[in-house]
């Protein structure tokens, strides 16, 4: 019965420590560090999977230990079932997904939609490769280069896009590697070397975390402000970042919005010479689609208006639009009357000159150049082929000559005042407040009064015709895409949504204003970390979850648009606000892909194409840039309090625990008083619960000349003789335990003395 007990009893304690494995742990930790890349919101999950797998793994590595031959039969077993799984899953996963598992794993996860089966399919890789070589590296041949080789995988990962990993994995893998180095360490007692218990091993490294994470807190941060276009001419993994992503863009005939989720790269895009805070745009798309949440290019995003072989290129510029209906109805009293222009003709148009932007890009493999918004025209490029200008006025690059690292573009463009004077604005309601048809008539009409003969309304006859030009422009280039641009798929909610808003507004330049401040009044939250379900899309947004990035809010003032009878369209790039000198260029801010944007576009009738911000976290909840360091310095704060206290703890627990001790037991029946004197002299003495109480005095009397023999009488006659003791004898036991307790502090206090002296006398010699 007894050798039972003891059989169970040990195999019991064997799976308690194999549950509890120092290197299962560790793997654990490196694995959730990983996947937390990948998919934060499943962290928890996987370091569960990684636990529960791992454990059965190491029991294979267990036996693969104990039987070589058949071990190495299993280990290819194995290999082989994770590989089979591994593409199982990467099969699964690229149904329907627009690039392989291989392009996936190497592109930036910000730039791609969330994969769960490709995710999957690289726990399981990882998985099998960190287990083994953790395993192997600790347990079967110690190896601190290969241990370092693991730590740093999730590093390099984090790396590759210049992320930050989050402090508590940073912490626990620090304390994870040192604490497997020493536990698996290869050393032998010699006159020079002591090797200390796994309790002095565990102090020590609890002590070295607590003056790591304290350093953290407490020193000063300098706040560096380094020129980054030093990081254009190294070799590293961003550059090879940046490459998949310009091998994605082959791909990219539409977009979900996932690359500007999570995004923490800081990398420089472009650098730009402005006068303004601009939004720059990349890309334009026209149809959406509910089921996927997604947009896709048009017709109208694929009309190609003309080819700029030199570089120069006109856009569209709303001014003429503007002076031509203003000209024309100062002058012809019949068209004024006719489109409701009476009230303007007294008006001063105030036309802000235009300013200049050259922005650089810091890598190529790009397509589609960066455009400011309000451009009126390229003037210079350091591309030397054909520039393809669109009809939603972006330039790509000729096919077989992408962009390269270093381009740079000059454009003239229109500051944002031209719709902040109070005239402007006047004629540009007065205009937007006919129907489509009114104001297509209204075009047709301009252009044939400018161009009919003998009509005199100005001496710069090159001005007029250039105001002719426009209008017809306008007509040819537009008119035939509006079906597109004012789909929204007859959603009936959002068409109510849409009355709902523009209620009471005269114009359309009113109905986008209140469409754009909507989401700024309506507790909608801007969340990067918002991981959106796989059937939710703009109407979840609009009415159920109020969360969502750029993305989000740019469809959903798109559609809302198109809904109150204004063409919208959906576009992408950049918002440039960060102000910052770059020696290199000789510019004055730079553009990451922190500042990667999504925005609306809207025709107002009278002026043309205006982009809008519904997006609530521009400059309202836009993160701040923190030093790299801070994350960890917080951090460093709670330990630092945390560690203050365990040492007040430490320090005061001896003497309190004594005190309640004494206290306590004076007051308890003398048998629980006796038997908890022996179990406190054991604990106090470190003996051990395997030696007899006699084997217990002898240790006493060793170490402090302390004599418990007293104790132990009464310990035995109660355990073994089953004697009653008096009240008496309980109080003596405490005694006993007293005069054991100043005996064993005094003598450290001894000890201590003794080896600072001989420290101190090894020094001086």
């Amino acid at each position: 019965m007894l050798d039972n007990l003891k059989k169970n009893k040990i195999l019991s304690e064997k799976l308690v420590q194999k549950l509890l494995d120092p290197v299962l742990m560790y793997t654990v930790v490196v694995m959730m560090s990983i996947m937390y890349h990948y998919r934060p919101q499943l962290t928890l999950v996987y370091g569960i999977a990684a636990y529960v797998l791992g454990f059965l793994i190491f029991r294979i590595f267990d036996f693969i230990d104990k039987h070589h031959v058949l071990g190495t039969f299993a280990y290819i077993g194995l290999f082989l079932a994770f590989v089979y799984l591994t593409g199982w899953f990467a099969d699964i996963g690229s149904d329907d997904y627009v690039v392989g598992f291989g392009l996936w794993f190497f592109t930036p996860q910000d730039a791609l939609d969330y994969n769960k089966w490709y995710t999957l399919a690289l726990f399981m890789l990882f998985m099998l490769f960190t287990s083994s070589v953790i395993y192997y590296f600790t347990r079967i041949r110690y190896r601190i280069f290969m241990g370092f080789l693991i730590f740093i995988i999730p590093f390099v990962i984090y790396g590759k896009e210049q992320e930050f990993m989050p402090t508590i994995f940073i912490i626990l893998m620090s304390v994870g590697y040192i604490l497997l180095m020493v536990h698996f360490r290869e050393l032998k007692n010699t006159d020079r070397v002591f090797i200390a218990g796994k309790k002095q091993v565990l102090i020590s490294v609890t002590v070295f975390t607590f003056i790591f994470a304290s350093a953290a807190a407490v020193i000063p941060k300098p706040e560096i402000e380094a020129d980054r276009t030093a990081l254009e001419s190294m070799i590293n993994a961003e550059q090879f970042t940046d490459k998949l992503v310009g091998m994605l863009g082959l791909f990219r005939s539409s977009s979900s919005g996932s690359q500007f989720r999570g995004v923490t790269n800081t990398s420089p895009l472009y650098y730009a010479d402005s006068d303004d805070p601009l939004r720059i745009k990349t890309a334009t798309f026209t149809n959406y689609n509910y089921s996927t949440d997604s947009w896709r290019i048009g017709e109208a995003d694929d009309v190609v208006l003309k080819e700029a072989d030199d570089g120069e290129v006109m856009f569209y510029d709303g001014r003429d639009l503007l002076e031509a209906i203003l000209l024309v109805a100062r002058n012809n009293s019949e068209f004024a009357e006719k489109y409701g222009l009476e009230d303007c003709t007294d008006i001063e148009l105030d036309i802000p000159d235009t300013h200049d932007i050259t922005l650089y890009s810091v890598y190529g493999e790009t397509k589609a150049a960066p455009v400011p918004e309000l451009a009126t025209s390229l003037e210079d490029t350091s591309y030397e082929h054909t520039l393809f200008y669109y009809l939603t006025e972006t330039l790509i690059c000729s096919n077989g000559h992408d962009f390269e690292e270093g381009e740079s573009f000059s454009y003239e463009y229109l500051p944002e005042t031209v719709f902040r004077d109070k005239d402007n604005i006047k004629l540009i309601k007065a205009v937007s407040s006919l129907s489509l048809d009114e104001y297509e008539n209204m075009l047709y009409d301009l252009s044939d009064i400018l161009n009919e003969e003998g009509t005199d309304y100005d001496d710069d006859t090159i001005y007029v015709n250039s105001l002719c030009n426009n209008v017809n422009l306008v007509i040819d280039n537009n008119y035939k895409y509006f079906d597109e641009w004012l789909d929204y798929g007859d959603s009936e909610k959002i068409r109510s949504l849409a009355e709902q808003i523009t209620k009471g507004d005269k114009n359309d330049y009113e109905k986008a204003k209140s469409l754009e401040g909507y989401f700024y009044l309506n507790d909608y939250i801007y969340d990067l970390n918002y991981a959106k379900g796989r059937s939710e899309n703009v109407e979840s947004f609009l009415f159920n979850t109020k969360r969502g990035v750029c993305y989000e809010y740019a469809t959903a003032m798109v559609l809302l648009a198109r809904a109150a009878g204004i063409p919208a369209r959906y576009c992408e790039g950049f918002n440039m606000t960060e102000r910052y000198d770059s020696e290199r260029y000789g510019t004055n801010f730079v553009i990451t892909s922190m500042a990667s944007h999504g925005f609306p576009e809207l025709y107002i009738k009278g002026y043309g194409w205006v982009s809008f911000e519904p997006t609530v976290t521009d400059m309202l909840a836009a993160p701040k840039e923190e030093n790299a360091a801070l994350p960890l310095a917080k951090a460093g704060v709670v330990i630092l309090v945390i560690g203050i206290l365990a040492l007040i703890f430490v320090f005061i627990y001896p003497a309190v625990s004594h005190k309640l001790f004494m206290m306590r037991y004076s007051k308890r029946e003398p048998d629980m008083t006796v038997k908890a004197v022996m179990y406190r002299i054991r604990k106090l003495y470190r003996v051990g619960r395997t030696k007899t109480a006699e084997e217990t005095a002898e240790s006493v009397r060793a170490f402090s000349g302390a004599d418990i023999t007293d104790e132990i009488v009464m310990f035995n006659r109660l355990v073994y003789g089953e004697e009653k003791l008096t009240s008496d004898e309980g109080l003596h036991a405490l005694e006993v335990y007293l005069a054991a307790y100043t005996a064993y502090n005094e003598e450290k206090k001894k000890r201590k003395r003794g080896k600072f002296k001989r420290t101190r006398k090894r020094t001086e010699e």
